[in-house]
Formats: structure tokens, C-alpha cells, sequence
């Protein structure tokens, strides 16, 4: 009975992370809707401070698949395990391993806890997969840093038997700047795409195709000031053929006292080949935070320019930010 005892007391199981992000919308023409948002409940497993365990629970729009595999429609909005990870810390790195976030480029990086703005379009258009199921391995030396997976890239669908490679390099500070490479490359086959109206780089869905994506980022954090930029150029070779597309955002963002206050330019050009396909993105946002962060509203708005025909697609957010874990 003692052993038992003992065996249930083994390492630390503490709340990690809880996020309540409740969110009102309005949008054109004449739409309004209130949300949960980016809200999500964080477990954690700890032993000898190198094996850890993390389980997350939100909405499964939160693992973000890819458009390559998942239409819209299909994206479900049910609550779920979003994050069920073992994870192994030694000299030589950081090992994980199970449905874990991909970390692409920086703002891949950002947990809900840390969100100011709404995800760029970089990950509402699904360009890349916020979570996915797979292994991964990070170290850092020197400010220098390296983090490599390897995935499925369906997210928690049935494996398509092609994997998937994220890789990330780069140099950081210990106080103001990070700079790096993010890039992927992975394929699709038709036999898990023809039901994805996907049609980046007008891909057909019909057939098998190759996909890669790379660019530089770059955040230099101050005090008071924040400014976020980072830009990826990505090609889709299908039937011998090569074409572009490309994705990204610069964040400036300013604090003083309680009050915040942010700026972004978001970019989306999801076919070079073809005139009117870029979208455009400006947003402003200012916010009010309690003194220890545990309370933050947020109001964003945003207006969206297309090269083509205009959509009404305009929207004002107002988002109230909960958690009683400290910054």
C-alpha cells in the first residue's frame, strides 16, 4: 500500500496554463457573433526537471491544420486535446514528442497565453499548421538556436504516410533582439486533399504535389516597444511545374503603464502567377491591463484590401483576456 502511495506522488502535476479569451465580433456586412476564442486549459507532469508531460485542452481550431488538408468547413470548433506531448530535457537539447505546436517562424512560437492580436494571416489562411503530431528536438548555445521536426502535417487526421520537416535557425539576446530562418517542406496526395478546396498556388487538388516554404524574421523587444516582422516566400512544384506564393507581417506594438497599443501590416498572395489574388491586411489595436496582466481588453480593428474584386470583410473585435496566471 505504501509503494503505491509513493507511486502516486511521483513528480509534480500543476495547472500550466488557463486562458479565457471570450470575444465579440463584429463584421461586415452587418454580422456580430461572440466567441470563446483562443481559450485553453494547460496540464502539466513534471519529474526530476527532465521529463515532462503537457496535455491542452481548447477548440480544436486551435491545432490550426493546414488548407492542404482541411477545408474550412471541415475545421471543427469542438473542444479537445490540442497538446499531448512527453517531452526530455538534457545537456545536449530538448526533445518532444506527440501532438505538439509546430513553431513556425515566430508568431508560431506565441502560446494563446501571450496573444495581443488575433493570429496573422499566415495561420488563419492555414498556410502552415499551428499543432501537429510528430517529434521534435531544440537547442540553444551561445544565443544560438536550432529546432528541427519532423510531423505528419494532416494535424490529428489519419496519417497521409508522407512527412513533413520544420526547421528553424537563429540568433537571440538575452534582452531585445531575435532573428532566424523558419522554413517546411513536405508533399500531398490526392487521396487527402481532394476534399480540401484547397487552392493555394492553384493547386490541383486531383493530384499529387510537392510543397516548401522558407524566410527570415526578426523581433527587437524594448521596454516599451515591440516590433515583429517576418516574411515567407513558398513554392507549390506540381507536374513539373513551379509556383509561388507568399505570406507575411510586421507587428509594432508600444506599452505605457497599463495601456497598449499595436499596429500590423499583414500581407497574402496566395497565387504570383495571377493578378488579383493579393489581400491585405491593417489593423490597430489599443488595450487596457490590470497591474499584474491577469486582466487585458483589447479592442482591434481591422480592414482588409483586395488587389481584385473588394469583399466586405472589415471587422472590429473586442476581446477580454483572462487568466490568473501571472505574466
Amino acid at each position: 500500500m505504501n509503494s503505491l502511495w509513493a507511486s502516486e506522488q511521483l513528480g509534480d502535476l500543476k495547472v500550466e496554463g488557463l486562458v479565457l479569451r471570450p470575444q465579440f465580433e463584429f463584421l461586415e456586412p452587418r454580422k456580430a457573433q461572440f466567441a470563446l476564442g483562443e481559450s485553453l486549459f494547460t496540464l502539466g507532469w513534471e519529474m526530476d526537471h527532465s521529463i515532462r508531460t503537457v496535455f491542452s485542452v481548447g477548440a480544436k481550431t486551435l491545432i490550426g491544420p493546414m488548407a492542404h488538408f482541411v477545408s474550412n468547413k471541415q475545421v471543427s470548433e469542438d473542444l479537445g486535446f490540442i497538446e499531448a506531448y512527453g517531452e526530455y530535457e538534457f545537456n545536449y537539447g530538448r526533445i518532444r514528442a506527440g501532438l505538439q505546436p509546430v513553431q513556425f517562424g515566430l508568431e508560431g512560437d506565441i502560446n494563446e497565453s501571450n496573444l495581443d492580436l488575433p493570429r496573422s494571416l499566415l495561420f488563419q489562411r492555414r498556410v502552415v499548421a499551428l499543432r501537429d503530431i510528430g517529434i521534435s528536438y531544440y537547442v540553444d548555445n551561445n544565443h544560438f538556436f536550432t529546432q528541427l521536426m519532423l510531423h505528419n502535417g494532416v494535424g490529428v487526421g489519419n496519417p497521409q504516410g508522407h512527412l513533413w520537416y520544420t526547421a528553424k535557425w537563429g540568433w537571440k539576446d538575452e534582452r531585445h533582439w531575435s532573428v532566424g530562418l523558419s522554413g517546411q517542406i513536405g508533399s500531398t496526395n490526392s487521396e487527402r486533399t481532394v476534399e480540401s478546396e484547397d487552392s493555394l498556388a492553384e493547386v490541383d487538388v486531383h493530384r499529387s504535389a510537392q510543397w516548401r516554404i522558407m524566410g527570415p524574421f526578426m523581433m527587437w523587444d524594448s521596454k516599451r516597444w515591440k516590433i515583429t516582422g517576418e516574411g515567407y516566400l513558398g513554392n507549390l512544384i506540381q507536374d513539373q511545374k513551379t509556383k509561388s506564393f507568399s505570406v507575411g507581417h510586421l507587428d509594432v506594438d508600444y506599452s505605457v503603464n497599463a495601456w497598449f497599443f499595436g499596429f500590423r501590416f499583414d500581407h497574402f498572395d496566395g497565387q504570383w502567377s495571377q493578378n488579383g489574388n493579393l489581400e491585405s491586411q491593417f489593423s490597430l489595436a489599443t488595450g487596457f491591463r490590470s497591474e499584474n496582466q491577469t486582466s487585458r481588453i483589447y479592442l482591434v480593428a481591422t480592414k482588409s484590401i483586395e488587389e481584385g474584386t473588394q469583399i466586405p470583410n472589415d471587422e472590429i473585435r473586442l476581446v477580454w483576456h483572462l487568466t490568473p496566471l501571472i505574466r
